[in-house]
């Protein structure tokens, strides 16, 4: 092991004798950290199919790599990437804590057609990935793409025609300067999964609505959204978990008109001055939600009217010091096994009937104002948590 540290430790990989380039044949996966003098790499790879290169600053070029389908690269040189045109083979990048690079190599773009993953890190000066002219088609295989702690990424191409064809996943977090998504996200038609955290510009979302066939929303650390209206769901009848955290100006979100009725699972945390939930939560014959959690809401005051789904198995409520009152009718939730309200210091009643006689955990904690347990507590037979 310690020949290997100093073999690393060259400035550039040894040649023999006979000046012929060092050769690996079978070396299939090579992980280079810390060498921050070496400058180059051995020619003769043919077998490689995984790098990792972790702060190598002046490892400037790469030889032909035909066969490689992973690429890490953090903490290092920027000229890596005018290299990566020639990684036809390429599936999965991660780059990570590289500087002065304000978009995308043009000639990078339009070679990997075969990329699937791309994750970009801690670009300190990218504001685009692509220009207008070039745009993202060419990433033809690209599904899931991932932009971190980008502090100066100002936008996406606008049109459809410019962005990946079968991106299913896009996650964007930290990314302060961000204004806006494309008009025509929408025309994604193979993106299932959408997280948008830490992006305090965001004020709204395109009128066109999400994707039809998102599966996965999370909106987060959203500080400048005011609203989420019900068109950005018009077009949708897949999804199937709703995330909305920590949006400090959100007063309301999808007030009008129905959910998708295939959402199961429905989280609202830390959003301190939202006021309303969705009405389209309430109309119990029409959806399969499973899963309902609000918490930390204190200017919310109570549920819309109506009835919560049949099919809801948990109900969580905490930290909303202003709620009056719980959903009518509970005891008709058949299928609800959990229910836990706490921290609801204005709570003085549960409602009528009781709670549904499945019920397997109920928890209520610090609700100072209420008078009493649920009617016909005694009535739960299969109930193991009090």
């Amino acid at each position: 092991m310690e020949d290997f540290k100093e073999f690393l430790a060259f400035v550039s990989f040894p040649y023999s004798d006979v000046r012929k380039p060092v050769q690996f044949p079978s070396l299939q996966q090579l992980v280079l950290v810390g060498c921050k003098e070496l400058e180059d790499l051995p020619v003769t790879l043919p077998s490689l199919e995984g790098l990792e290169i972790d702060g190598c600053e002046k490892l400037a070029a790469l030889p032909r790599l035909m066969g490689l389908c992973t690429l890490s690269v953090l903490d290092s040189n920027a000229e890596l990437l005018g290299c990566m045109n020639e990684l036809t083979s390429l599936t999965s990048l991660h780059l990570n804590h590289i500087s002065h690079v304000k978009s995308l190599p043009e000639g990078f773009i339009r070679h990997s057609t075969k990329l699937e993953e791309l994750s970009l890190d801690s670009f300190s000066e990218l504001v685009q990935l692509s220009n207008e002219q070039v745009g993202l088609t060419d990433l033809a295989s690209l599904q899931r793409l991932t932009i971190s702690n980008c502090p100066q990424f100002v936008a996406f191409p606008n049109e459809a025609d410019k962005l990946p064809p079968v991106l299913n996943y896009l996650s964007l977090k930290h990314s302060e300067s961000l204004l806006k998504f494309p008009d025509e996200l929408y025309k994604l038609k193979f993106l299932t999964e959408l997280r948008i955290e830490w992006c305090p510009k965001i004020e709204s979302f395109p009128d066109t609505g999400f994707p039809s066939m998102l599966k996965r929303l999370v909106i987060g650390e959203c500080g400048g959204l005011k609203s989420l209206p019900k068109e950005v769901l018009h077009n949708n009848n897949c999804l199937e978990y709703l995330d909305i955290h920590k949006c400090s100006s959100l007063i309301s979100f999808l007030e009008e008109g129905n959910l998708p009725t295939t959402l199961k699972h429905m989280k609202v945390y830390y959003c301190k001055i939202l006021t309303s939930l969705p009405g389209g939560l309430m109309i119990k014959d029409n959806m399969t939600l499973q899963f309902l959690e609000i918490d930390n809401c204190p200017s919310l005051i109570s549920f819309p009217s109506g009835e919560l789904p049949t099919t809801l198995e948990r109900l969580e409520i905490g930290d909303c010091s202003k709620l009056q009152t719980l959903p009518f009718n509970l005891v008709n939730l058949v299928n609800l096994e959990t229910l836990e309200v706490i921290k609801c210091p204005l709570l003085e009643h549960f409602p009528m009937g009781g709670l549904p006689t499945n019920m397997k955990t109920v928890r209520i904690s610090e609700c100072e104002k209420l008078k009493s347990l649920p009617e016909f507590i005694y009535k739960l037979k299969r109930l193991q948590r009090l």
